[in-house]
């Protein structure tokens, strides 16, 4: 990797670092427009929107994994022939 090519992935990787995102951008304003406590209010409400989505995420993922069983089997399986192929070449 060249040192131009290293130092514009830095610099975009800095500016995405910077910039804040909509619900950053969302309490930040009202905030200043209605005060802290509805900044609060909204840090609150982000927060347990959040949790609901990593909930209703665990819980999707769950069932998926136990209703479709049988074919991690055969993705391993797959997968280790794929590993035993790359190591004979």
């Amino acid at each position: 990797m060249s040192l131009e090519l290293y130092a514009t992935y830095l610099v975009a990787c800095l500016v995405i670092i910077l910039v804040p995102g909509p619900t950053v951008t969302l309490i930040i304003a009202n905030s200043i427009r209605h005060g802290s406590r509805a900044g609060l209010a909204n840090v609150a409400g982000t927060q347990a929107g959040l949790a609901i989505m990593i909930a209703i995420v665990g819980i999707g993922l769950t069932s998926l994994i136990a209703g479709m069983g049988h074919w991690f089997e055969w993705v391993r399986l797959i997968g280790a022939a794929y590993l035993i192929w790359m190591g004979v070449q």
